[in-house]
């Protein structure tokens, strides 16, 4: 099915091994999986990991308010 593996910054990429290299991104907080933040496939995969850690920190942000 896939893969997932951390980018940094607190998200993590799910990579699935079929079609054109879907990837999803979501963050993990208190040992558990709490947002998915984008996905798309490998072509977007750099302008996808910048959006994610953006949305990630934007949501670390607002839940410590």
């Amino acid at each position: 099915m896939g893969d997932h593996k951390s980018l940094g910054d607190g998200v993590c990429e799910f990579r699935f091994h079929f079609g054109p290299g879907y990837r999803v991104y979501y963050g993990e907080a208190d040992n558990a999986i709490v947002l998915l933040l984008c996905g798309g496939d490998k072509s977007w995969q750099k302008k996808n990991v910048k959006k994610a850690k953006i949305y990630w920190n934007d949501w670390l942000n607002r839940r410590n308010i």
